[in-house]
């Protein structure tokens, strides 16, 4: 098969069902097809699956239409829309819905991980984003269910508390950073939103969670070389507990 530019298709001759696709070289593009049904690895769970149960020996593979390369997709989608080819999962020539991808690894994931680090998105970029988000009420009033919120739980118990040193960086990234000054409409509108607002009453086992993770909390603070006792500040002069930690006095009230 020579390397020509078309619209071709590759047909299950025990059906009749058919998968029609463009390509530049399309014999190269049959070899790729050929090459990943055979692992089991194909994009397209309908194809695989039919490669799977009747085998690669049904198979015919044919060059219907010939056609330079800034006309394919519109050859392509006119197969498309006349033959309905039942292989095919992309109705529109050249769009990846529906497209099955393979997992990716461990190294795969940690490459991506490592080319997101220290990216930044720029002002305007925010801004978009920003309003974008602007009255976007999709999760305003939905409640999880049981289930979902136990499975939210897990998760939370099973990365546990943040690191001494993550702690010091998400301490870092906040030194020096100024909320901007809410207007008074804003203020008005938080008001209102609290407005009547009851918190649902806290089961016994709830208040006890609570407790202990309070406990637990102070507890990990003394590990830590944290101190507390009670002393009338000399800025709001107030008596209040005071928090003591390694080159810095914390008023409950304000900082000394």
């Amino acid at each position: 098969m020579s390397s020509k530019s078309g619209i071709y298709a590759i047909t299950n001759t025990v059906n009749g069902h058919r998968y029609i696709g463009s390509a530049v070289n399309i014999a190269g593009r049959w070899g790729r097809h050929r090459l990943l049904l055979r692992r089991g690895t194909h994009c397209n769970p309908h194809l695989q699956g039919a490669w799977n149960k009747y085998g690669e020996d049904v198979f015919w593979f044919e060059i219907i239409e010939e056609c330079a390369p800034g006309m394919l997709l519109d050859a392509e989608q006119r197969f498309l829309d006349t033959v309905h080819p039942a292989y095919n999962i992309c109705p529109t020539a050249g769009s990846p819905l529906g497209v099955r991808r393979g997992p990716q690894s461990a190294e795969h994931r940690a490459r991506i991980g490592m080319a997101q680090i220290g990216r930044k998105h720029s002002a305007e970029t925010r801004n978009k984003m920003s309003a974008a988000q602007m009255g976007n009420t999709n999760s305003k009033g939905k409640k999880f269910t049981q289930e979902h919120r136990a499975k939210l739980s897990m998760a939370a118990q099973r990365r546990g508390p943040p690191s001494k040193e993550t702690r010091a960086k998400m301490s870092a990234s906040h030194v020096g950073r100024k909320l901007g000054p809410q207007t008074v409409e804003h203020r008005a509108k938080m008001s209102a939103s609290r407005m009547g607002k009851k918190l649902a009453p806290r089961t016994a086992e709830h208040r006890a969670k609570l407790s202990a993770a309070g406990l637990a909390y102070w507890a990990a603070k003394r590990a830590d070389g944290y101190s507390f006792y009670s002393a009338r500040c000399p800025k709001c002069d107030g008596l209040t507990m005071r928090v003591v930690r390694p080159g810095k006095v914390q008023c409950s009230q304000c900082v000394t």
